[in-house]
């Protein structure tokens, strides 16, 4: 790095988590973690004033890592969420670590509110993993049991009360 010499795109994941005093080389690696730790300790004053400097609620996705709104989502936090995609967050982006959308994050880690949150916001219940090609309800099964029928009592009320199709396909 030192001599000018390109890093591969493949580590910089690895500079991300691991390599703090290399993130001034990579534009926006530095307040991707920002917003990420602000994130992960439930700082929403924290994360507003990050956010407040211009920085891409999403960025860390551009580093290989998980985006802002996945963590949210993973912990049930809906007023980090509420304020990612108030920022812009991309509420369908694939988590470049394990190809699920926040949705998808959410019913896997069993975050009952956080997934109806998302849905109400318009996240893309029929979107599949980009890993495995799984429904949203194949995904929720790792949730548990709770979730799973949560899941399907959640997106059979959006159904009947939008009148619209939702492929809802059991595993």
């Amino acid at each position: 790095l030192d001599r000018g010499l390109p890093v591969p795109r493949d580590e910089h994941f690895f500079i991300y988590l691991a390599k703090p005093h290399l993130h001034p080389l990579f534009p926006g690696m530095a307040e991707a973690r920002e917003l990420e730790h602000a994130v992960e300790q439930s700082d929403v004053a924290a994360a507003k004033e990050i956010l407040a400097k211009g920085v891409k609620p999403d960025i860390a996705a551009d580093f290989g890592a998980d985006q802002a709104l996945f963590t949210a989502a993973t912990m049930g936090n809906t007023e980090m969420i509420d304020l990612l995609v108030a920022a812009g967050a991309d509420i369908d982006l694939f988590s470049p670590q394990n190809n699920l959308t926040p949705l998808q994050r959410a019913a896997w880690a069993g975050e009952k509110e956080a997934f109806d949150h998302l849905l109400d916001l318009g996240a893309d219940p029929q979107k599949l993993s980009g890993g495995t090609g799984e429904t949203i309800l194949a995904v929720a099964q790792a949730g548990g049991s709770s979730m799973e029928a949560h899941a399907i009592a959640s997106l059979a009320q959006r159904l009947v009360t939008a009148q619209q199709p939702i492929a809802v396909q059991r595993p």
